[in-house]
Parts: C-alpha cells; sequence; structure tokens
C-alpha cells in the first residue's frame, strides 16, 4: 500500500481528540500487525489504527460485500464500489475508504456495521 495515498485520502476526516482537520500521517515502522498500522494526527499526535489487510477482512465480515455493492457512488450517483482500507478513530466508529466501481472516485463512509461493546 501506498502510505502517501493514504494519507491524502485521510485529509477528509477530522481527529477525534483536538477536532480539527490536521493532516495524519502513517510512518512506515508503524506497523502493529500484518496489515494494520498507525496514523497519527500531526497537531495532537492522537493514533488510530489503519487496516489494509482487505482479502483477510473480506473473508472474517461477510456482510460488508453486500455492503458495498449497494453503496452509492457521490460523484456519479451508481452503486458498488470496493475496500480500499478502514480505519478506526475511535472505539465506537469507523470509516470505510472505498473506490466507486464505475467512475472511481475516492470516497469515506461512516460505518454502520461495528458494533463495539
Amino acid at each position: 500500500m501506498d502510505f502517501k495515498a493514504v494519507e491524502q485520502r485521510l485529509k477528509g476526516l477530522t481527529c477525534p481528540v483536538c477536532k480539527t482537520s490536521h493532516d495524519f500521517m502513517i510512518p512506515p515502522d508503524s506497523r502493529i500487525t500484518d496489515g494494520e498500522y498507525k496514523a497519527y494526527c500531526q497537531g495532537c499526535r492522537y493514533s488510530m489504527p489503519v487496516h489494509m489487510d482487505m482479502e483477510g477482512y473480506l473473508r472474517n465480515q461477510p456482510d460488508v460485500p453486500y455492503w458495498l455493492k449497494g453503496m452509492r457512488c457521490p460523484a456519479c450517483e451508481k452503486t458498488g464500489a470496493s475496500l480500499d482500507f478502514w480505519v478506526q478513530p475511535s472505539v465506537r466508529g469507523a470509516f470505510y475508504f472505498v473506490t466507486c466501481n464505475a467512475c472511481k472516485q475516492g470516497f469515506f463512509e461512516k460505518s454502520s456495521l461495528e458494533a463495539f461493546e
């Protein structure tokens, strides 16, 4: 995965701690496990996991492919997307970063599938 491309796509997120839209950076040596890295807010240094192993994740989450098929692109308004990576900025929330299958526009969606208790 290209870390600079992931950092560029993270620019749309607001840090859950300092509540600003500082850029997030992913140092290449921040790997936690295979396919999981830490992104750091450049404002307050808050860290959040970035999950990049989508093949393994999709095998373990059978609802996600169905959810992706029905996802509507904000640019072209067609349905269907592929999952690029996902982040978990807080214990109770996650964002899926996807690419539209029709127009190849990248966007992110708040996950409604995880239930953390």
